[in-house]
């Protein structure tokens, strides 16, 4: 699955289709997985960088740079498994970039309070809430 699509994908419908439901799929299972790496402590992952001849760290989710969200192999045993429609708003949210929830700890000094909260790393990309609005029939005041 390439970044951007191909000929084939461009032209030929079936392929275009074909591609689509494996984008789909990718950012569902994703999505369906994140809360239990959260509930786990493996939002990170290492992996070795050729270009440097050594492991790095990386997120195991797009969560671009925000490392106070997550530290390295802390689990959150009680986040939660997302309901129907936090699972799609993650999903959706995920065609884009980055993630739509966050498990936002509510007592410092207790790490299993919480509760998951609407990222606020995006508050000009809304595709998860826009995605959503459509779904449920809350279609643009443009789409005639």
């Amino acid at each position: 699955m390439s970044v951007s699509p191909s000929i084939g994908e461009i032209w030929d419908w079936k392929e275009n289709v074909n591609s689509g439901i494996i984008i789909f799929k990718d950012k569902l299972l994703k999505a369906e997985n994140y809360a239990k790496r959260v509930r786990e402590g493996k939002t990170w992952q290492w992996y070795f960088d050729q270009s440097i001849g050594k492991r790095r760290r990386t997120y195991n989710d797009p969560l671009n740079g925000h490392y106070e969200w997550y530290p390295e192999g802390v689990p959150y045993t009680n986040a939660t498994d997302f309901s129907n429609e936090q699972l799609l708003k993650e999903m959706f949210q995920r065609y884009v970039s980055g993630v739509y929830w966050r498990w936002e700890i509510q007592n410092p000094k207790d790490l299993n309070s919480g509760k998951w909260v609407k990222s606020p790393s995006y508050p000009k990309n809304t595709r998860g809430d826009d995605a959503w609005n459509i779904k449920i029939g809350n279609y643009p005041p443009d789409w005639n």
